[in-house]
């Protein structure tokens, strides 16, 4: 049998909502379901980062941007193609995590970033200017002092209610 509750209806907090438009300067939050921190894919072929973003400056410190960001990690889409993993590239960019090339062995992260090539639009090693394998450690992105400037839009949810959508994530530098 549950033990029966009070509340003090004062102290009720309403839902947050939909922020608006613009950019926020957030930290990062691991909102995966797994304890490994790494979720899986819907179909079961790719490993994925949930990252919550909590505002902290301004009118809506504290609040999360709902829903969370789906940050595809690895792994081979049923076909055999490759899942993109520029939300990934972004990612380790704007939150400055070190980053090892296993091209040339370059080391970047904290200010050096991966290089973005806008008219075939592919991140490339800032060592060796290929597009090879990096190497990092999730585990970075939710070390509780990583910030980033995040720009959200207003769209359609699921249920045809009004979410955030991410659009844009940042260094707090750029």
């Amino acid at each position: 049998m549950c033990p029966q509750m009070s509340a003090e209806l004062s102290d009720a907090q309403p839902l947050g909502g939909v922020l608006p438009e613009g950019e926020y300067v957030c930290t990062l939050q691991n909102a995966a379901k797994s304890a490994s921190g790494i979720d899986k894919t819907k179909e079961g072929d790719g490993d994925m980062v949930v990252v919550r973003f909590i505002v902290d400056e301004g009118e809506y410190a504290n609040r999360r941007v709902f829903p969370p960001w789906y940050v595809l990690v690895g792994g081979t889409k049923v076909d055999g193609s490759k899942h993109d993993l520029n939300r990934a590239m972004e990612l380790v960019n704007a939150s400055r995590v070190t980053w090892t090339c296993e091209g040339c062995g370059f080391v970047g992260g904290n200010g050096t970033e991966l290089t973005f090539n806008k008219s075939d639009r592919k991140y490339y090693c800032s060592g060796c200017k290929q597009q090879t394998r990096i190497t990092y450690n999730t585990d970075d992105f939710f070390d509780g002092t990583r910030r980033v400037r995040v720009r959200l839009n207003q769209q359609k949810g699921l249920q045809d209610d009004m979410v955030n959508g991410v659009t844009r994530v940042r260094s707090i530098d750029s």
